[in-house]
């Protein structure tokens, strides 16, 4: 991911809370393993991170090309697979979604 521009591009982030940290373990397994790359094969996005705040919330970021590429997201492949992850994880998770602009990226 180190072709991103300096400003623009456009972070697509979702986050999971749960109560139950097996829980929270096998779904990180599954965006690992499966949903994500899944994600990336659209060609929407440069690439993904996965991180943890603590064992039981986490949170996948996106990085689109541009906000074209975010909207063609939506509209091609997002209930696909939203629906793929419900049918999963059908109970336990809460899930919030957000969007960012990049405003500067800032390196040593």
């Amino acid at each position: 991911m180190s072709d991103f521009p300096d400003a623009g591009h456009v972070l697509y982030e979702v986050r999971g809370t749960t109560n139950d940290v097996r829980l929270a373990d096998t779904i990180e397994a599954y965006l690992r393993v499966t949903h994500i790359p899944d994600v990336l094969t659209t060609g929407c996005f440069a690439g993904a991170y996965v991180s943890r705040l603590d064992p039981l919330t986490f949170r996948t970021t996106y990085v689109a090309h541009d906000q074209a590429s975010l909207e063609r997201y939506f509209a091609q492949h997002t209930a696909r697979m939203r629906a793929e992850f419900v049918k999963r994880f059908p109970s336990g998770v809460s899930l919030t979604r957000e969007e960012w602009i990049v405003a500067e990226r800032m390196a040593p």
